[in-house]
């Protein structure tokens, strides 16, 4: 099964973390031009001489004429406009028979981009629900890692990080275990009611009210 990078036109990662997603990824998707940042990566236009398997998925709205003709054999252009770049690479991702997903360079360069895109993976956690596939899905940048639940759940993590908690159902309740700050019995009807938490250990549980989207974002580095 393909081990997936979805590559974002975003901030390209620069820390180790992330980049080793990207180096033992068996295949990778570029949102546009975001292949001109992979390829800068390497220090080469020549896509057969890179590590994986490379697809070039989007509306092409920002690759340019060059790159296009260059690319030509590798493009699969998506022409709709109801679902952004992110969304069509990873439609484009399911049909690999992906064991994992890993999103790159979908923060970055514009906040209202980033909050989109984020929030997308409690979408795409849902649908593959639907759908009854097993995909490890996140998103990674140098900062830390974007992973959605839908229902109650225990996370891994690293004792010491910093943890926020952002639920798309106002009328969600969750019960925390193993974090500094308590969370239990409080809606979360805005986004800034459960972020910057601590975990207390090398892992945390949350107990849901009722079946949800959350997005959780859990920091790289240690307190």
């Amino acid at each position: 099964m393909a081990r997936v990078v979805i590559l974002c036109d975003g901030d390209f990662p620069k820390q180790e973390r992330s980049l080793r997603h990207l180096r033992e990824a068996t295949d990778v998707v570029c949102c546009d031009a975001s292949i001109v940042k992979l390829t800068a990566y390497y220090g080469t236009e020549r896509l057969e001489e890179l590590p994986h398997k490379v697809h070039i998925v989007g509306d092409m709205d920002s690759l340019d004429a060059y790159h296009k003709r260059l690319y030509a054999d590798y493009i699969h252009t998506v022409s709709e406009q109801e679902t952004n770049d992110q969304t069509k690479a990873f439609h484009f991702a399911l049909t690999l028979s992906p064991q994992s997903i890993i999103i790159l360079g979908a923060s970055g360069r514009r906040d209202d981009h980033t909050i989109a895109n984020a929030s997308l993976l409690a979408d795409y956690a849902e649908e593959l629900e639907q759908l009854q596939r097993k995909v490890e899905l996140k998103a990674v940048n140098d900062y830390g890692t974007f992973i959605p639940i839908l229902k109650s759940s225990a996370i891994e993590c690293l004792k010491g990080c910093e943890v926020s908690i952002f639920s798309f159902d106002p009328t969600l309740q969750i019960k925390s275990e193993g974090l500094l700050y308590q969370v239990a019995g409080t809606k979360l009807d805005m986004w800034w009611r459960a972020t910057l938490n601590i975990a207390l250990s090398n892992s945390f549980s949350l107990e849901f009210s009722h079946r949800a989207k959350v997005l959780l974002f859990i920091s790289a580095e240690q307190r």
